[in-house]
């Protein structure tokens, strides 16, 4: 087995639904110090939109997945910025 990873990330024990997993991972995203800290209700809150728009990506790109930068382009921060 290997060895882990340092600063890496072993999510909490959940229940395996959306919003769990997302609470879990926004917790340790705020122990990383980052500027912009959402909480899992705004995450959960803007999830559908995100999801319907990479549901598009992947329809548009199959058989192959979408650019990455195109994912992080239809991510509901970046989308709601003015220049977008």
């Amino acid at each position: 087995m290997a060895a882990p990873v340092p600063g890496g990330f072993d999510l909490a024990e959940h229940d395996e639904t959306k919003r769990a997993v997302i609470s879990k991972v926004i917790a340790w995203l705020w122990l990383r110090g980052l500027s912009w800290k959402p909480t899992p209700q705004q995450v959960m809150e803007v999830l559908p939109n995100f999801e319907e728009a990479l549901r598009v990506l992947r329809a548009t790109f199959a058989p192959a997945d979408p650019p990455w930068s195109e994912i992080v382009l239809a991510s509901p921060r970046e989308s709601a910025k003015p220049d977008r």
